[in-house]
């Protein structure tokens, strides 16, 4: 039996298609193309607009020059640097208020001993079968034992003298204050100290034989000398004078400061002295100048450590920040 879809029939319309009576594909919206209106040009009597430039490269801030204030690099906060006179005094009284404590139990490491044999000395003794009122005339006698007292206590001197910095340095970088660790740091940094304190000695002598103001000069350049064989290694005499240089004036004003209040104590010393010198033994005398070295030792380190840090700051950018190490 035959299907009737296998031959249709030639009347079935859907048998009967042509290719035009296929869909064609879809080519979407057919818009019409209108012609591009003519440039915009400036009006009569008007100049076109100039011609567009990029913007410029952007540049880095100026270098920074030597003599800023150096409140702009370091802060307002900075506990050494300062950006006037008024704000170095400052900040040396606040180290002098904190730390003088540790810094006097520093300075006693030496003048307690000194005190100690001055009062022994100050007791009628026999020494090599001599009196006391012969004996210390005799150069074979005193030369031997005098000679290494001295030496010892001028290197101790110097060792203090670092110490006492490295007491304000200890606060200031966030250390533990220690008197211990600040001795050590002095002892280790003594040959350093010898070593670049001899030339610079020699200078301050050659300046005041030629004449007194270049042997002040040289002194006012060199009184940073402990900070700088703390913190700094190496061309410590050159550096002396550049940070001196960096702002004369903020410089000169800074130490003729510190030479006034040394010369003040001194001379407040000298008046004590006077009075303590009617006690007959000197033990009064000795205990007076021990404490007026107690006082201008705990006075001079942290207004030492503040000079260094205004004179660099003026050098070059400098934060107390860049202390520790």
């Amino acid at each position: 039996m035959n299907d009737p879809h296998d031959n249709p029939s030639p009347e079935d319309p859907s048998t009967n298609k042509t290719p035009s009576d296929e869909p064609s594909a879809y080519n979407g919206p057919q818009i019409p193309r209108h012609p591009v209106p003519p440039g915009y040009g400036p009006l009569p009597g008007q100049q076109p607009p100039p011609a567009y430039s990029p913007t410029p490269a952007y540049n880095p801030p100026p270098a920074w020059t030597k003599g800023a204030r150096a409140a702009y690099h370091a802060g307002p906060y900075d506990p050494l640097v300062s950006g006037d006179y008024s704000g170095w005094w400052q900040r040396g009284i606040a180290l002098v208020r904190t730390l003088w404590k540790p810094m006097a139990l520093v300075q006693l490491t030496l003048n307690g001993p000194l005190l100690v044999l001055g009062g022994l000395a100050a007791v009628p003794v026999t020494f090599n079968g001599l009196s006391d009122d012969g004996w210390i005339d005799d150069p074979a006698v005193v030369l031997p034992v005098a000679i290494p007292i001295v030496l010892i206590a001028v290197l101790a001197s110097l060792v203090v003298q670092l110490a006492t910095v490295e007491i304000a340095l200890q606060h200031v970088t966030g250390r533990p204050v220690s008197v211990g660790a600040a001795l050590l740091t002095g002892l280790r940094r003594l040959l350093a100290f010898i070593g670049w304190g001899i030339p610079a000695g020699l200078l301050i002598a050659l300046g005041a034989i030629a004449c007194l103001l270049p042997g002040l000069y040289v002194a006012a350049a060199m009184i940073t000398l402990p900070v700088l064989v703390l913190v700094e290694r190496g061309g410590i005499i050159g550096r002396a004078f550049n940070l001196f240089h960096a702002d004369f004036g903020a410089s000169a004003g800074r130490v003729a400061t510190i030479f006034a209040v040394q010369f003040a104590l001194g001379g407040a010393e000298g008046v004590v002295g006077i009075v303590a010198g009617l006690d007959p033994t000197g033990v009064t005398s000795i205990a007076v100048s021990v404490l007026f070295a107690i006082a201008s030792g705990v006075f001079l380190a942290p207004f030492l450590l503040t000079t260094y840090a205004d004179q660099r700051a003026r050098l070059e950018p400098f934060t107390t920040a860049q202390l520790v190490s």
